[in-house]
C-alpha cells in the first residue's frame, strides 16, 4: 500500500514590490488583501519601502532582484520626486538602471512599472531638483519605454494617472498625498484591474 500523499497542486505566487508609499501602504491593509484576491496572489508578498532616509535604488532593485517571484509591480517616482535626490537627467537612467538590476534575477519574469499617482499640489511644483511631478512621472514612462523598445517584452507601464486623475486626488487621498480607508479600496479596485491584464508566464 502506497502512503505516498498526493501532493497539493502549487499555489500561484505574486511579488508586490512597492519601493514607493501607495503600493506598500496597501500591502497592510484590508485593500490590500483585496488586491491580492484581484491579482491571484497566494502566498509570497515583499515589500520594499523607503524609510525615513530612504535607500539607492540599486541596493532596494538588488532585493527585488534576489527574491522568487511570479509578477513584479514597481510604483516608480513620488519619493524621488518629494526628495529631490534625482534631476531630469539622472532620474530616467536610475529608473532604467533599477529595473535591468531586477532583470538579472527575473529575465522573464513580468515587471509593471506604475508612474506616480496624481498628488494634488505637487504636479506643476518644483522641487529641489528643479523637476516638477509631471516631468517626474514622464521620465519614469519613457525610461521604460527605453527598455521595451531594447526588446524588454515582460515590461509593462501604468501610468498613474488612469489610477488616480487628478480631478479625483481630493476624494482619494486624506491630505493629498495619503489615502483615505475608502481610497485605499479605490486605489486596491485600480491597481488590481490594471494588473489583470498583465499575462503571467
Amino acid at each position: 500500500m502506497s502512503t505516498d500523499a498526493t501532493p497539493a497542486p502549487p499555489q500561484p505566487s505574486v511579488e508586490r514590490l512597492a519601493p514607493d508609499d501607495p503600493l506598500a501602504r496597501l500591502a497592510r491593509t484590508t485593500a490590500g488583501v483585496r488586491l491580492a484576491v484581484r491579482t491571484d496572489a497566494a502566498s509570497i508578498e515583499l515589500e520594499v519601502e523607503n524609510g525615513s532616509g530612504g535607500s539607492p535604488l540599486d541596493v532596494r532593485g538588488g532585493g527585488v532582484r534576489d527574491t522568487p517571484a511570479d509578477l513584479i509591480t514597481l510604483e516608480l517616482g513620488i519619493n524621488a520626486y518629494i526628495r529631490g535626490g534625482f534631476t531630469a537627467r539622472t532620474w530616467g537612467p536610475a529608473v532604467c538602471g533599477f529595473v535591468e538590476t531586477v532583470r538579472d534575477g527575473h529575465p522573464d519574469t513580468p515587471v509593471v512599472v506604475l508612474t506616480s499617482l496624481a498628488a494634488s499640489g505637487r504636479e506643476q511644483a518644483v522641487n529641489e531638483a528643479g523637476m516638477t511631478l509631471v516631468e517626474t512621472r514622464a521620465a519614469t514612462a519613457e525610461a521604460v519605454r527605453v527598455l521595451q523598445r531594447l526588446a524588454d517584452r515582460a515590461l509593462h507601464l501604468v501610468d498613474g494617472l488612469t489610477v488616480v486623475p487628478v480631478a479625483e486626488a481630493g476624494r482619494v487621498y486624506a491630505d493629498g498625498l495619503h489615502p483615505t480607508v475608502e481610497g485605499e479600496y479605490v486605489l486596491a479596485d485600480r491597481i488590481g484591474a490594471a494588473l489583470d491584464k498583465i499575462p503571467l508566464n
